[in-house]
């Protein structure tokens, strides 16, 4: 009964996971048609058909049994050690953090050593063994294998709240969390599996993960503006509500509020498409002035967007504003346009208990007097 239960629930794995992996390759979502988000689902889909090959075989005797059984055992314990690496460069991305080959070169030294203990363990048992009845038995460096799945979960959750705790990361405590979260369900299916053997414990609930993940995704896609791909503006309150818990005195939240200068222009005379790029290429100016700063860009509507994040003082404040100038001025000369970006900006101080929308208010007040000064100077 217990191998039907885990067939079963490997099975209904498979089918989840094969309908997560049909709709990531149709999806326009950025985050879900990564190549390394793919390679891990294809991974455990692989791992899942060979979890339930072994299961099928384990225990019955046939003419070559004994050694399909090993070559599949083999391959199953490689592939959960191969699949937890390619989770944790997935996490890296997801973080960006730069992923040299270096790194990646790093990360799969232990991953190579256990594979060349893993392959002699066909004639050595070191790793596994299969008794003459076909049955699988741990080897004394068996140990190795869930040492390192943790080891690598576990390192994976340091980069995380690593990321959480540096500023300018761009990982919120909400993120943080999530991420957290997707880690713990594949450490409980490990730690599960040890005691248990029988039990598909581990591939069910890195399922379980992937499944929360993509989910996780597509609610990120509806926060996304769809043509600049930075956040929209029902994502403002929840930062708002998050920067406002990590207000510290030595630094204050900030808002910025910047409309593009003679937009319609460039609609009116360009085309509407025109604008469109237009709007991307703003877009990748605040994304580029934003580095280091822990800080939201959003998207607020039409040729307007929001940035609010954590500066120390005004002379901060106003050197972030000269930085995205000059960015807007670079854009302009590197790029050759066919039409001049630049932008009025607008900024409040956060006080509390002001509300996002009282701060909205003045910044707007401020982008105001802004565009009134540069319109009097052109």
């Amino acid at each position: 009964m217990s191998i039907v239960m885990h067939i079963e629930t490997d099975v209904l794995c498979l089918l989840l996971l094969c309908a997560i992996s049909y709709q990531s390759l149709r999806s326009v979502n950025q985050q879900t048609n990564r190549l390394l988000f793919r390679r891990t689902v294809y991974g455990v889909i692989a791992a899942l058909g060979l979890d339930m090959l072994r299961a099928l075989i384990d225990g019955r005797v046939f003419p070559v049994a004994v050694p399909l059984n090993r070559v599949l055992n083999m391959l199953y314990l490689d592939a959960g050690i191969l699949l937890v690496c390619a989770w944790h460069l997935y996490v890296l991305e997801r973080l960006r953090v730069s992923i040299r080959r270096r790194r990646i070169a790093l990360m799969m030294c232990p991953a190579a050593i256990f594979v060349a203990l893993n392959f002699a363990s066909l004639w050595t048992e070191w790793v596994f063994g299969i008794t003459d009845g076909n049955l699988f038995f741990r080897g004394r460096l068996f140990w190795i294998h869930p040492a390192l799945l943790l080891g690598v979960m576990f390192a994976s959750l340091v980069r995380i709240h690593i990321a959480r705790a540096t500023k300018g990361s761009g990982v919120d405590r909400r993120q943080a969390f999530k991420f957290t979260s997707l880690f713990l369900i594949p450490i409980a299916g490990t730690l599960l599996s040890l005691p248990f053997p029988e039990l598909s414990g581990m591939w069910s609930c890195a399922t379980v993960a992937i499944v929360l993940l993509y989910m996780n995704d597509q609610e990120r896609e509806i926060l996304r503006d769809g043509l600049t791909g930075l956040n929209n503006r029902k994502t403002l309150a929840a930062a708002f509500a998050d920067y406002t818990r990590r207000v510290t005195s030595e630094e204050s939240i900030y808002l910025f509020m910047l409309d593009l200068d003679d937009f319609k222009r460039i609609n009116d005379t360009l085309g509407h498409p025109t604008g469109d790029e237009a709007l991307m290429t703003a877009a990748r100016v605040l994304k580029r002035s934003c580095v280091g700063i822990h800080a939201i860009i959003a998207r607020y509507g039409g040729d307007e967007f929001v940035v609010m994040g954590f500066f120390a003082g005004e002379e901060a404040v106003e050197a972030f504003k000269e930085k995205v100038r000059s960015n807007f001025e670079a854009c302009n000369a590197e790029e050759g346009l066919p039409y001049h970006l630049a932008a009025s900006i607008g900024c409040a101080r956060y006080h509390a208990p002001q509300t996002l929308t009282e701060l909205m208010a003045r910044a707007d007040e401020a982008l105001y007097v802004d565009k009134q000064q540069r319109h009097a100077r052109a």
